[in-house]
């Protein structure tokens, strides 16, 4: 059962989780933060701030103080102006800083900030911005009419709002109306942030906190409008404070504009895509993404929303690539075809409606790396505002295109097979987008040799030296995750991670936790247990929380059914992987587990995936067989069934069913994958059917470079029929040092296959030196070795401590994570 568990695991996690297995490990050259006086503490970066904390501070109190002297003076205060924040207690929490700036004619503004509230909490700023003295200018403005007119915020509404926005402001900077909409519209652009392993709002989340802190101190006693409470209520939301953000939606009237705001923020703080709501782009969009992260990606998909004028947005696709992996769960080749005719073109076509309805005409490098700017900027004779404006657009644009030229290529090279395709999709993504800031970040994981692989992370280590605050982290964490066919390369300029992300989780927020909890000065707090649990009391609909809370539970070994329950409640009506992780902690047999698994599959029918490999690791066939039909007929995704079909189709075959097995492999093999391909194939070859059996693998190797089931086809067939010899001889060229048989020997292994880390019966330090009866003495030949038998379990022979001894039998579907090639020192 454990067996089970941890081989199906992937299929089921949270993506959140998925994304961030990384782990701790590959932070272990990464020490804790130090805690030395700050003037004493080297510079880490190029930049004003040497932290993520002292970079949102310093940006929210330069955006005020620029605003708030204009308003009062119509005066910029200029390229010289600086706003200082020194940490006094490194690492403390709660964190205080110490600010100071210098005003025209010299006057100093001085103050201290203790983050006891959320870092972007606009009551937290309220004091700074009033020491520059901001003036109300209140005038009318229709702050309705921009509530209502931007639940449908396609990028040409965005846009043309914030150059409409962006023309007032200099006349409206002490009108607390005009930044109640501004925090608004900034909302408005952080709600469509996707980009995956690119994601990052901390600019437009210290925009909005800015904006609203203005509005706080020219309102003065004066109430709020709804707007104003709308944009908080969205700020916490984005910085995921669930109870902060639902408290505030609790005091907006039921009026139409509003009634979907709240539908549509709801939705994203609980994953409940149950309401529809009033069908909003805002709300359609917000249950497109609750559903499709707890669905199928093919199931989910064909729910979205297919108005004419909806269609061709790039949000579909944006976070249908984001959420896929909440349940290992990738499109199919016919669904992936779909994203990819259509996600980068839909990002190209932002792109040239963004500058069209804004009134720009730059060249793409030039928009995507537009530098962040204040609100305000220019000088006193040419003062300009910008609400959005190049800064916050080009940035969001540049992270989705990334985000889209990795889920692309992931498709052609591991969904479709494809690795020419793939890489002319990387020449041409060179070629085109050449240039851009983050786009080593997305080469990282493209590069096609290894002198790009370390021009990559060289590139992407002067960017963190240079610019960290443009730096995403998770994009930042996955620089540490070494590619397995390049030899391990970390250059220095990476290695400040645990520097810069130096308050994690961020004061007050869950934001972003995802790559934040790999971080040691997270994980390596004492108080580590007790900040998850106060996080998922505030914001208890979070899966990234609950996953990182069980995660903990089970590594210190406190794992209680009943607080499993409680921790679930809010989310057990709709989201399958809570009722899985019931199952999980009933022990996944009698009756109340029964019933749990019964929700899950009933919620996502992915789960059925357990029960068949639970069907197939006892041996019970028949429920197998019930399980998998079942499965077939609620699963859309043929390659997803391709990869099962094998022990079914040697059911149908065994039991006398050869019409079925026939069709079953026919499906299979039909949708090309390397699975369905070796399907279909094994079956030819148990038939007797060689010429057809030898096809099949020989486009197997064609399509994925893996010659390994072809030469165990030659090598089984050349023993009955000889003519198939100088086929195999041919074959096993590609094999590295050939094929030998291992002779058992007592001396130790001058070459073999070491194990890195504890998995399947393999223990750390552990030497493979056997596999399948042949000797091994590379990681190269025993990837060879493994697929010979694409569905046969494998028979080792490794060397432990002192001594050779047998392992097996190693199921056929597991995949080493941690083996690397062997010699001995000697």
């Amino acid at each position: 059962m454990a067996k089970m568990l941890r081989r199906w695991g992937a299929v089921i996690a949270c993506w959140l989780v998925i994304l961030a297995a990384l782990g701790f490990q590959m932070y272990k050259t990464l020490a804790p933060v130090e805690a030395p006086d700050p003037p004493k503490r080297p510079l880490k970066f190029a930049s004003a701030w040497q932290t993520e904390s002292q970079f949102i501070i310093i940006s929210i109190c330069t955006d005020l103080a620029e605003m708030a002297y204009y308003s009062s003076h119509q005066k910029i205060l200029g390229a010289d102006f600086k706003v200082t924040a020194v940490e006094e207690k490194f690492s403390a929490d709660p964190p205080t800083y110490k600010l100071s700036a210098s005003l025209p004619g010299g006057e100093q503004i001085q103050q201290v900030l203790e983050v006891r509230t959320s870092i972007w909490d606009p009551d937290l700023y309220r004091d700074w911005c009033l020491a520059f003295k901001p003036t109300a200018r209140p005038e009318k403005i229709d702050v309705d009419e921009a509530v209502s007119r931007l639940t449908n915020p396609t990028p040409r509404v965005l846009a043309k709002f914030d150059r409409e926005l962006s023309e007032l402001g200099l006349k409206q900077m002490g009108n607390p109306s005009w930044h109640d909409e501004a925090a608004l519209l900034l909302a408005s652009l952080a709600l469509r942030e996707p980009s995956g392993q690119f994601f990052q709002i901390r600019q437009e989340l210290c925009s909005l906190c800015a904006h609203l802190t203005m509005s706080d101190c020219l309102r003065g006693q004066n109430p709020a409008s709804p707007c104003h409470v709308l944009a908080q209520a969205a700020l916490a939301a984005l910085y995921r404070r669930e109870d902060q953000a639902s408290r505030l939606l609790d005091r907006l009237p039921n009026q139409a504009a509003l009634v979907a705001w709240k539908n549509a923020l709801s939705t994203r703080l609980t994953g409940d895509y149950r309401a529809r709501g009033q069908g909003t782009l805002l709300e359609e969009r917000e249950r497109f993404i609750a559903e499709y992260s707890v669905g199928s990606c093919a199931g989910g998909w064909k729910h979205r929303n297919h108005r004419s004028d909806w269609q061709q947005l790039a949000d579909w696709t944006r976070f249908a690539y984001a959420t896929m992996p909440c349940h290992n769960d990738f499109p199919g080749v016919g669904l992936g075809h779909e994203f990819i005719e259509n996600a980068r073109p839909a990002e190209e076509k932002e792109l040239q409606e963004v500058c069209q309805a804004e009134g720009w005409d730059v060249s793409e490098t030039e928009l995507y790396n537009s530098p962040p700017e204040l609100c305000l900027s220019g000088d006193s004779a040419h003062p300009r505002v910008q609400v959005l404006g190049r800064s916050h657009w080009g940035w969001f644009l540049q992270r989705q295109l990334c985000h889209v030229l990795l889920a692309d290529y992931g498709f052609l090279a591991n969904q479709l097979g494809d690795p020419s395709g793939a890489r002319e999709y990387v020449r041409e993504a060179e070629r085109k987008y050449a240039g851009l800031r983050l786009l080593p970040f997305a080469l990282r994981h493209l590069a096609q040799d290894e002198r790009s692989y370390h021009q990559a992370l060289d590139e992407a280590g002067k960017m963190i030296r240079s610019t960290p605050e443009q730096v995403p982290a998770l994009a930042w964490n996955w620089l540490f995750d070494k590619r397995d066919e390049f030899p391990g390369y970390m250059p220095d300029s990476i290695r400040v991670v645990n520097e810069w992300h130096n308050h994690n989780p961020l004061p007050g927020t869950a934001y972003d936790l995802n790559p934040r909890m790999n971080h040691p000065s997270f994980v390596n707090r004492p108080d580590v247990m007790d900040r998850l649990t106060r996080m998922q009391s505030a914001s208890p609909h979070d899966p990234v929380i609950y996953c990182y809370l069980f995660k903990t539970m089970d590594e210190k070994q406190v794992y209680d059914p009943q607080r499993v329950r409680k921790i679930l409640k809010p989310v057990l009506a709709y989201n399958a992987d809570a009722a899985f992780r019931m199952a999980t902690a009933a022990g996944l047999s009698g009756k109340k587990a029964d019933a749990w698994m019964q929700r899950a599959i009933e919620l996502n029918p992915r789960y059925l995936y357990i029960l068949m490999s639970q069907s197939l690791e006892s041996g019970d066939l028949k429920s197998f067989e019930q399980d998998f039909e079942r499965w077939l007929t609620t699963e859309p995704d043929r390659v997803t069934v391709s990869g099962f079909a094998h022990p079914m189709i040697e059911i149908y075959e065994k039991s006398g069913r050869a019409q079925k097995a026939s069709a079953l492999a026919e499906l299979a093999a039909d949708t090309y994958s390397y699975r369905g391909l070796c399907a279909k194939a094994d079956l030819l070859e148990k038939r007797g059917q060689w010429e057809g059996a030898l096809e099949l693998y020989a486009r197997v190797q064609e399509r994925y470079g893996r010659p390994a089931p072809l030469i165990g086809a030659l090598k089984r067939g050349s023993a009955r029929n000889p003519k198939l010899k100088e086929r195999l001889q041919q074959a096993l060229e590609a094999v590295p040092g050939g094929l030998q048989i291992y002779v058992p020997t007592t001396n130790p292994p001058e070459a073999g296959v070491l194990v890195e880390a504890d998995e399947e019966g393999l223990r750390k330090g552990d030497i493979i030196v056997a596999a399948r009866g042949y000797r091994v003495q590379s990681k190269a030949q025993f990837d060879i070795l493994d697929g010979l038998e694409p569905f046969a379990d494998m028979q080792l022979v490794i060397y432990r401590g002192s001594s050779y001894r047998p392992l097996g039998p190693v199921p056929a579907e597991t995949y080493f994570e941690s083996l690397a090639d062997y010699s001995s020192p000697d």
